[in-house]
């Protein structure tokens, strides 16, 4: 009998972690986002229907402000339409000779990765923001060069829109412009084996110009080749 008691009490002083009313996190989160605690948990239930992916939400919005809709783009584009994350991936696994990998922590890496650029709260991209997507796939090709890669382009957006002529675009306009650009860049391969961040960014602000320089080029070439022929 006593040890039931214990047991009990033991449950009643245990922390409340799931997604619940009661839980402290889920009532944190939910005042930052504005929102009640019944809409966030909605919300997130219908986002993120696995409970690992919950709780990765839930602890991530301790530092960030992040829609579950953004969160769920984000594990999607890291973690693949496959199957969501589930408590077996904590587990580390051998792919290879002195090579070990752990599905959870290389997801978390990237979406720690990502939220860095996504993050509401810094003052330099309060309103000059990538969506979810484009932050992905940046991630997906450049991992942790790609918050410096994002820096630059804000850094050298007004240069880039002088160097080409674009003088009336706003530093705003101009940064969606080159954010839109990044995937283009990515696809286009032109950085392979990259060294550093810096290396990255120098590289892509060079495409920028080139391409924002002659929007025509590639269909100018094609035309003067059909016209030879």
């Amino acid at each position: 009998m006593e040890r039931n008691v214990s047991a009990q009490v033991a449950v009643a002083e245990a922390p409340i972690t799931g997604l619940v009313p009661a839980n402290p996190v889920v009532t944190a989160v939910a005042e930052k986002l504005r929102w009640k605690p019944s809409t966030l948990i909605a919300r997130v239930k219908e986002a993120l229907p696995a409970v690992v992916e919950q709780q990765m939400y839930l602890t991530v919005c301790e530092d960030f402000r992040i829609h579950p809709e953004t969160m769920a783009t984000l594990l999607e584009a890291f973690r693949g339409f496959a199957r969501p994350l589930e408590a077996i991936d904590a587990v580390s696994r051998p792919v290879g000779r002195d090579l070990i990998v752990n599905r959870l922590d290389i997801v978390s890496e990237k979406v720690e990765w990502a939220l860095a650029i996504l993050d509401k709260d810094r003052d330099h991209l309060t309103e000059i923001q990538m969506s979810a997507k484009h932050v992905a796939v940046l991630v997906n090709c450049y991992g942790e060069h790609s918050e410096v890669i994002v820096d630059t382009l804000i850094s050298e957006a007004s240069m880039i829109a002088e160097s080409i002529g674009w003088d009336n675009i706003s530093e705003n306009a101009m940064c969606g412009v080159l954010f839109t650009m990044l995937v283009e860049f990515i696809e286009a391969a032109e950085s392979p084996n990259p060294i550093t961040g810096e290396e990255i960014a120098d590289r892509v602000v060079d495409f920028m110009i080139r391409k924002l320089s002659s929007p025509n080029k590639d269909e100018d070439e094609e035309k003067e080749e059909g016209d030879e022929e």
